[in-house]
């Protein structure tokens, strides 16, 4: 079992990388919260932070399917 699967809220997200060796290229990965509130509050910070080299385009729940686009 992968650590992000102890979490209560498990979610899939697209990241898109603005800079750096990846730039331009979309990954699809999965992380664990211990809520979607959390989860979305990451994602949106991380999507507005200029020092980030990613944005977050959207991100699903793992288990109810809803789905936050950024």
């Amino acid at each position: 079992m992968k650590i992000w699967e102890y979490y209560p809220c498990k979610v899939e997200f697209e990241k898109y990388f603005l800079s750096g060796m990846l730039e331009g290229a979309t990954i699809v990965e999965k992380m664990g919260f211990v809520s979607w509130d959390d989860a979305c509050d990451w994602a949106g910070k991380a999507t507005m932070n200029p020092q980030c080299h990613f944005v977050v385009t959207e991100m699903t729940n793992l288990e109810t399917g809803e789905k936050e686009y950024f």
